[in-house]
């Protein structure tokens, strides 16, 4: 059994092209291999239960793939003693970098032929690099995740940003593996953490995952989370008359749930609840398809990971100012860096603000941002930090849609405004966070995260159901008129622990956790309908406050997943949640009642199983079967409810990593059953009562690629083929399930930047095109739209190594089309007209 660290295999440095995957090696003191025996116990017990035998638990110093977790920064500003002698430089950081346990990434192009002056006494980690690579033309860097990486001293504005991908000098050992987006300058992620709660490989995922990266929120301006999801392939985006995803988003036939930091949560997407503004978060993680494994319940159209920024450990200070059509206004301001001498203690703050008119007549929004985080090292293994955020958030105008007019897709104005002008949504948001890592010296890490958040949502409208629509004699229509006034708490709270394992001369890594999922609302509302002039909405009068209902639900779950190397180019990935759930409700206003139950699952178990075949170091194939479930309400004819729908879904594909790993490539083939849904029961006259035998199949093919094809050139696509249907229902049998999502969709965007030392040094020239398919109605009468081609460009310059320019204009043909149709009795919704932003951005 291994007792030293230096009884390992000899170092060597080999390359490996992405700055996201950094390297640690450890000391030569001696260390304990694992402290915690429940853990081990736990790792025993999760073998035994998959059927891979009987076996003894032997860590041995293998090359590793570590969790993201970041390495304590209090060892940066430790000083300790040295003696490595000088020689060529790759061998001289890899000792180095042995003896320090620091992580270090680079380019072998850039140490190659260097030599290093060696070191000798009492050096800080950050003095040691620079004794280190004196003479070279080399600098070391913190990056994001709190290891160290190397590039050349800046000579251009370029190499200052940080704008190309560092390629990385892995030292063979326990190598760690980050998820972190920021700084890196690529559309492309490496790794992604919504799969199983430690960052993986996306080539070694065996589901479709999709990663909006810093680079490109700044890049495309997103502001909201909006913006994000539409640049993702296979995701669409329902226009509604409050923002576009007050409706959620939805993938594959079916909503996608929603994640914080890896948190799942329930019913926080909808209802009229903004998301925070994109300036808090480092990336966006996309799942497709079901996610029962870590969220319990939900729809199966996949899971949003929505992951906050970290501080940094050197003073950093970044931010935006926007201004383009209709108003739009936008800012933000981004500053962290250490609150000590010893950099233990680490803080980032956030302030973000948008306003702007739509397009249509009448309405404007605006939100406001703040966010804050602070982290501190309690001891070298051990971090805790403690977030705030708080946003506020107003549309005035809320957008009614558009009937069909004489039986067609109406042919107006895009401006044409056909809700109240006293109309609104508002909303206050505030979440709180803690979150505390222990990392142990083997590799493991044990996780607990505890997160706040409360909504205070209104909305005051008169909606457009449009009836059969509108005709040259005649312009009115029905309104559904809504008064809301929502009270929303969630609760939730997550542990877990994971890392890698020896067991049959081969590494595996195993995760186990449970979470806790709580979540209240108090709504008062008022309804009515009334019918008016599509011209004159605002003689509506509001709807009073007649009711008020309350309603809670409860869910957690314990869940596990092991990665288990069969052989070297095969791995087994097997896990499975066990879930409880409660929904209840009860009436508060006029007339209180007792609570009552609305959702009641014990013990369901989700499993979740994938296989990854290694074809080369580029290439895997993968298959995967993965499940969810929704509980129901509907009762039978007995007087028992209805059980829980299931989502299940069988994917198979093949996913590439090229050019040195900077550029993403996955090819899904996916076939999804959604079963258990309330079907009318045929021997129940009255329609009351149902059977669980409805059926629903979606299925596809997605294909997408992203990353950097050169250091300078970025760029992110992905194609969408889509099939959903009822094979069983009491009403729509042989329809399409989802029709607002289009059988065929392809979205594109890219950009490149020209860096050298020519007159055009600096310059940055992008665009893209969003590409919708045919979409048709299910209403009648059936409206339908042909194919929608919506291009974009943008140019760009960078003036100094601290200041940059872009002007994107979006929809640069100024297309008219409508972005859905048939919604609601025949309410339609364009799509956004041309729209310029000018944004000028800082980075110090």
């Amino acid at each position: 059994m291994l007792r030293h660290f230096s009884d390992a295999p000899r170092l060597s440095v080999r390359m490996d092209a992405c700055a996201k995957t950094q390297v640690r090696t450890a000391s030569h003191h001696d260390v304990p291999i694992f402290a915690a025996r429940p853990a081990v116990m736990a790792i025993h017990l999760a073998v035994a239960a998959t059927a891979f035998g009987a076996g003894g638990f032997i860590p041995q110093a293998r090359a590793q793939t570590i969790p993201d977790a970041r390495p304590a920064p209090a060892s940066a500003a430790i000083a300790r003693q040295y003696d490595i002698p000088a020689g060529p430089l790759p061998a001289v950081l890899t000792r180095f970098s042995s003896e320090a346990g620091i992580y270090i990434a680079g380019s072998t192009d850039l140490t190659k032929g260097k030599s290093s002056p060696g070191l000798k006494g009492v050096f800080s980690v950050r003095d040691a690099l620079t004794v280190l690579l004196a003479g070279t033309n080399l600098q070391a860097i913190l990056l994001g995740n709190g290891g160290y990486g190397l590039r050349e001293k800046p000579t251009s504005a370029s190499d200052a940003r940080g704008d190309a991908v560092l390629p990385t000098v892995q030292v063979q050992g326990a190598a760690v593996l980050s998820a972190t987006t920021e700084g890196s300058g690529s559309y492309g992620a490496q790794a992604a953490t919504v799969a199983g709660k430690l960052p993986v490989p996306l080539k070694e995922i065996p589901s479709s995952v999709s990663v909006v990266t810093r680079s490109e929120m700044n890049d495309r301006n997103m502001r909201t989370l909006d913006q994000a999801m539409q640049s993702v392939p296979g995701v669409t985006v329902p226009m509604n008359g409050a923002s576009p995803g007050s409706l959620g988003y939805y993938s594959r036939g079916y909503e996608l749930q929603i994640q914080y930091d890896g948190l799942p949560t329930y019913n926080v997407l909808g209802n009229y609840l903004p998301q925070f503004d994109l300036a808090m978060y480092d990336r966006v993680e996309v799942l497709k398809g079901p996610s029962g494994l870590l969220q319990g319940s939900g729809e199966p159209g996949g899971s949003i990971n929505l992951v906050r920024k970290r501080p940094l450990d050197e003073f950093q200070v970044s931010g935006s100012m926007s201004a383009g059509s209709y108003d739009n206004y936008a800012s933000d301001i981004d500053v962290t860096g250490p609150l000590n001498k010893d950099k233990t203690l680490r803080g980032r703050f956030v302030l973000a603000d948008d306003t702007k008119r739509f397009y249509w007549d009448t309405s404007r929004e605006w939100h406001a941002l703040l966010y804050g985080i602070v982290e501190y090292d309690i001891t070298p293994r051990d971090t805790v930090s403690f977030s705030a955020a708080y946003q506020r958030t107003r549309q005035t105008g809320f957008w009614a849609g558009l009937p069909a007019k004489n039986g067609q897709l109406w042919n107006t104005s895009v401006s044409t405004f056909t809700g109240a002008d006293w109309s609104y949504t508002q909303a206050k948001t505030l979440e709180l966070t803690a979150d505390a890592t222990h990392r142990f010296d083997n590799g493991w890490n044990a996780h607990a995260v505890l997160t706040h958040r409360v909504a205070l949502p209104d909305q005051n409208s008169a909606s457009n159901l449009a009836g059969s629509g509108i005709t040259d004699d005649s312009s009115t229509v029905g309104y559904t008129v809504q008064n809301n006034h929502i009270r929303d708490q969630w609760d939730g709270m997550d542990i877990y622990a994971g890392g890698p394992f020896e067991l049959f001369g081969h590494t595996h890594t195993f995760t186990i956790g449970a979470n806790v999922d709580k979540y209240t609302q108090v709504l008062n509302s008022g309804r009515k309908s009334e019918s008016a002039s599509i011209y004159d909405a605002s003689a509506i009068t509001p709807a009073d406050l007649t009711s008020g209902t309350g309603t809670r639900t409860l869910q957690y779950g314990i869940y596990s997943q092991l990665r288990y190397k069969l052989f070297d180019p095969l791995t087994l990935v097997l896990g499975g949640r066990a879930s409880w759930f409660r929904n209840e409700t009860r009436d508060i206003w006029p007339a209180a009642s007792d609570w009552s139950y609305a959702g009641v699952v014990h013990h369901k178990f989700t499993p979740f199983a994938g296989l990854v075949y290694d074809v080369t170091n580029d290439v895997s194939l993968y298959g995967s079967y993965t499940s969810i479930f929704v509980p129901q309400t509907e009762m039978t004819m007995n007087g028992s409810v209805l059980p829980p729908r299931t989502g299940s879904q069988y994917e198979v594909g093949v996913k590439g990593s090229f050019l040195d790993k900077r550029l993403n490539t996955s090819l899904a083939f996916f076939y999804m059953q959604d079963k258990n849904r309330a079907f009318n029961d045929p021997n129940d006259p009255s329609g009351t009562y149902y059977l669980a035998s409805g059926e629903v199949r979606s299925q596809g093919i997605e294909a997408e690629v992203n990353g950097l094809i050169t250091p300078n050139w970025n760029v992110t696509a992905g194609y969408t083929y889509l099939q959903t249907k009822y094979i069983k229902d009491t009403y729509s049998q042989g329809m399409a399930y989802d029709p607002a999502e289009p059988t065929h969709s392809f979205k594109l965007w890219t950009n490149y930047r020209i860096n050298n030392d020519s007159l055009l040094d600096g310059l940055l020239v992008g665009g893209g095109v969003t590409f919708t398919g045919p979409l048709k109605s299910q209403t009648t009468p059936v409206l339908k739209q042909g194919s929608v081609a919506v291009f974009g460009a943008q140019l760009g310059y960078r003036m100094n190594k601290h200041w940059n320019a872009t002007l994107t204009i979006d929809n640069l043909f100024d297309r008219r089309y409508y972005q859905r149709v048939g919604y609601l009795g025949n309410t339609n919704y364009f799509g956004e007209p041309r729209t310029v932003m000018l944004t000028l951005r800082a980075n110090y």
